[in-house]
């Protein structure tokens, strides 16, 4: 009487876990197409149909199986089969929906009387652990061609037991091999000698201090190449105490190689070109005073000018150096009326006769830094200096919308000639055609703190004369 009742109970709790399986639970036919004698858990989820289906012979378990994965499903079932033990494959199936899912079977033959009567066994959906391992795999791949591209590589120390790892991007740039472990004192000594103490001083005041540090350094490859990194590290700290550095290392010998250029041009600019143009500009009065009148004069006065207008090309020049030497500054919050005021002020002081007028909304305001300084100076004495009328007059708006701020130069001159606004717009960078005044030095300069600050620049000659410049830029 006892077994009569607990019988019942035994195949509730039976029931009862088959339904909570993560999975199918089956048994079924031994070979292909395997109708299933039963079949439960999660068959509707897995497989969008019925466990009905499957029992009354509607539908054959062989045949939700997609055809390029049948073979292998076969084969792996036949070696159970034959060798009378546990068989597990991983292969696709198509829903009843047409989705293909991915699942993970694990089944094992039932002997009776040394014949296979039948398969018992799980189906697991596997989708979401394949398309994750899919996306990991994406993502990875991903890292790895960023890392090349940019010639960037990651690195990490275990302060805890010195134990240094490097990606291979960071390897290929000291040009070790990839199965190379470099010890801590190993990756120092890859430092220039001069820079060495620099590096290790870092790295001890991240560790005991918890400071971040980031440095441009020399390293001397491990074929005895002489390069150019920015080292960055960040420290981790558990407890109040570091126990990990983590950053990176990227190559910057072409940028460091440029900026050192730009350096020296910065140098010839200030100095050697200023200094022999003032000359020229003295001797030039010079003569201009001693010589007679007639084409003598008017000669040398040309030669002043021209020399005049050269130093102010120089000038924007260096300025448009500057910028680019210094393009790493802190930024602030600039409130465009107050600063386009100021640069008014200061350009009515060195052209009395011009009228210059602001109009800026109190929502003009960004995060900028001094370049903008030199782009709203420039472009306001661009319109003045290059004015044909004997009181230049500029009108300056300035207005702002939640994504972006915009600013309007306007003039009453005789436009800007193409020739000098395609030094904004054209990308060849070899065309030499000369620019037939200084404007086109000074749009140069306006269009690469554009270009940085990720905004626009645009121009509009009116028909009845005169410019009008637009700066967009980005909040």
């Amino acid at each position: 009487m006892t077994d009569d009742k607990s019988l019942p109970a035994s195949e509730g709790r039976l029931k009862r876990f088959v339904e909570n399986l993560p999975g199918i639970a089956y048994r079924c036919r031994p070979t292909a197409p395997w109708e299933m004698e039963f079949v439960g858990g999660r068959v509707r989820a897995t497989t969008g149909y019925p466990a009905a289906a499957f029992e009354s012979g509607e539908i054959a378990y062989g045949d939700i199986v997609l055809d390029a994965d049948v073979e292998e499903l076969r084969r792996e079932i036949r070696d159970g089969v034959e060798y009378r033990s546990q068989f597990s494959a991983s292969y696709r199936i198509r829903t009843r929906e047409g989705e293909v899912r991915h699942v993970f079977e694990r089944g094992a033959p039932v002997v009776e009387d040394d014949d296979v009567e039948a398969l018992e066994g799980i189906v697991i959906d596997v989708t979401d652990r394949k398309e994750s391992k899919r996306r990991l795999r994406r993502q990875n791949e991903l890292f790895t061609n960023t890392q090349r591209l940019a010639d960037v590589g990651g690195w990490e120390l275990d302060v805890r037991n010195d134990e240094l790892r490097w990606t291979d991007q960071v390897k290929r740039i000291h040009g070790v091999s990839r199965d190379s472990s470099p010890t801590v004192e190993d990756a120092i000594g890859f430092y220039h000698p001069e820079d060495r103490p620099e590096i290790r001083s870092a790295v001890e005041r991240a560790i005991e201090d918890g400071e971040p540090f980031d440095r441009t350094l020399r390293i001397q490859t491990d074929d005895g190449e002489q390069r150019w990194v920015r080292v960055r590290g960040s420290p981790t700290a558990i407890g109040g105490r570091v126990v990990r550095l983590s950053g990176a290392i990227q190559d910057v010998t072409d940028s460091k190689q440029r900026e050192q250029l730009l350096r020296l041009l910065h140098r010839l600019l200030r100095h050697n070109l200023r200094n022999d143009l003032n000359v020229i500009r003295g001797y030039t009065d010079t003569l201009g005073e001693e010589l007679p009148g007639g084409e003598s004069t008017e000669y040398a006065e040309r030669i002043e000018t021209a020399a005049t207008n050269l130093l102010k090309k120089s000038e924007t020049a260096k300025e448009l150096l500057d910028i680019s030497l210094n393009r790493r500054e802190t930024q602030r919050t600039v409130d465009l009326r107050e600063l386009l005021d100021r640069i008014a002020e200061e350009l009515r002081g060195r052209y009395p006769r011009a009228e210059i007028r602001v109009r800026a909304d109190d929502s003009a305001v960004l995060e900028g830094d001094r370049r903008l300084d030199a782009l709203f100076e420039q472009l306001l004495e661009n319109a003045i200096e290059h004015s044909d009328c004997d009181a230049p007059r500029v009108e300056v708006t300035a207005n702002a919308s939640a994504d972006e701020v915009r600013v309007e130069i306007a003039d009453d001159g005789p436009g800007i000639p193409p020739e000098e606004w395609s030094v904004v717009v054209e990308e060849d960078e070899t065309d030499s055609t000369p620019l037939r005044h200084g404007s086109g030095v000074g749009l140069l300069l306006a269009s690469v703190v554009v270009d940085d600050y990720g905004g626009d620049l645009e121009c509009d000659n009116a028909s009845e004369g005169g410019a009008a410049v637009t700066v967009r830029l980005p909040r």
